[in-house]
């Protein structure tokens, strides 16, 4: 994934696309958020052109974001790190609302997972709000292990699948 690509990433029997973000589709990208979901961080481009580094995090960093229609229904985002002495941190996921539970996150994961591979990355953490039992449960599902009130990790490599996986 050294470039971005102008075809999809990953394509199978459902009608949605991954294809890998360029600061110039961060626009787009953002736009895909539900209003009662607010508005996407105002960093994102920054984010992916290095210009923004969240806490211990360096580069390399990719963002990726799924289509179906033409229309982009959600996206994610990670980078290297040395935060609690991870490897790397997923810095973003969302899918809209009315794409929920169709496994969307679970192919950007997927993705995201591959990309992390391709960097020597195993050891994984990610930010989640001790509220957010949707995000916790898809995480857990795929491996994921709660470490603080506000953290998940995959100590032992991403997307490994959990008991319930």
């Amino acid at each position: 994934m050294g470039h971005v690509h102008d075809s999809p990433l990953h394509e199978d029997v459902s009608p949605v696309s991954i294809y890998r973000a360029s600061p110039a589709d961060v626009q787009r990208v953002a736009a895909c958020r539900h209003p009662d979901d607010g508005v996407a961080d105002e960093r994102m481009r920054a984010y992916l052109e290095g210009r923004h580094d969240p806490h211990e995090a360096e580069g390399p960093r990719v963002m990726l974001y799924a289509v179906e229609s033409a229309v982009v229904v959600g996206y994610i985002a990670g980078h290297r790190t040395h935060r609690f002495g991870f490897e790397g941190e997923l810095q973003y996921l969302y899918v809209h609302p009315d794409r929920r539970r169709q496994r969307i996150a679970t192919r950007l994961i997927t993705q995201l997972a591959e990309w992390f591979s391709s960097e020597g990355i195993s050891r994984v953490c990610v930010n989640v709000a001790s509220d957010n039992s949707g995000a916790r449960d898809c995480y857990a599902k795929i491996g994921a292990q709660e470490f603080s009130t506000h953290w998940m990790c995959w100590e032992n490599g991403f997307m490994t699948p959990g008991p319930h996986g």
